[in-house]
């Protein structure tokens, strides 16, 4: 059974992902490390985004952890199955229990992704949907814009708000919406703004159910926080998703 969980992302996105697992599990050790330095993935050369996760996955198997959630659409959409063939402990990403839930989700089939550029050509939400439910109508737009504004702590109304209508536009006849990168999370009120009759699917919620079988409680929550980048930035901006963040973080170099 599991007890120590890696969880990794380009930014601080990923947060959304941890703040969810921290609600199932409250009783285990995390270790999150934020790829800031690197940020963004998803403008980024597949082989690029492969060698971080396996620098990634290398440091926090040194930390001991015995799974690894790659808290990233990008880093899971074009490194997880190279990760997981090169690596011995359990690795996860988010796009599974996303894709399932958008399915049993769907009332008119019209299922919308929302995420990086890289995410987006890839076509990973697409090929795993109709996989499973030929007649979906799956409409993939990325947006490294709106990812941008996140990741600099932007998520007020103004200037979000027309941004996100104008990135949203395509995808007013969908029914079911999936935050195909863990940085939407916090602008889902906006979006259903945007589109009010839409069904949010959030990937950071999912994955928690997959895992329930494997993830065994310690005593004591215990977070660890590492960054490539610069960590009083991070520290700011993790108060996006983590109320009152104060939390030491550790800049490291990998």
């Amino acid at each position: 059974m599991v007890s120590k969980i890696g969880v990794f992302d380009s930014g601080i996105g990923g947060l959304s992902v941890l703040k969810e697992l921290i609600k199932t599990f409250p009783k285990n050790h995390f270790i999150y490390l934020s790829d800031e330095g690197y940020f963004p993935y998803g403008t980024k050369e597949r082989e690029e985004i492969i060698e971080r996760g396996e620098r990634i996955v290398s440091f926090l198997k040194e930390k001991k952890v015995n799974l690894v959630v790659v808290a990233c659409n990008t880093m899971s959409s074009v490194g997880l199955p190279y990760l997981k063939e090169k690596f011995s402990i359990p690795i996860v990403g988010v796009i599974e229990g996303a894709v399932e839930k958008a399915i049993s989700t769907t009332k008119n089939g019209k299922i919308g992704v929302i995420s990086t550029p890289l995410t987006a050509k890839s076509h990973i939400y697409k090929e795993r949907i109709t996989s499973l439910l030929p007649e979906a109508q799956v409409l993939e737009i990325g947006s490294q814009e709106l990812v941008n504004v996140v990741e600099d702590g932007i998520i007020e109304e103004n200037p979000v708000f027309p941004l996100a209508k104008r990135v949203l536009s395509p995808l007013k006849d969908v029914d079911t919406l999936i935050l195909g990168c863990t940085h939407f999370p916090p602008l889902e009120e906006i979006i259903r703004r945007i589109i009010p009759h839409v069904k949010i699917v959030d990937p950071g919620k999912e994955i928690t159910f997959k895992l329930k079988h494997l993830v065994e409680c310690n005593s004591n929550l215990k977070l660890e926080f590492y960054t490539t980048g610069d960590k009083n930035s991070f520290k700011r901006k993790a108060n996006i998703f983590i109320d009152n963040f104060n939390f030491e973080v550790k800049e490291i170099d990998i």
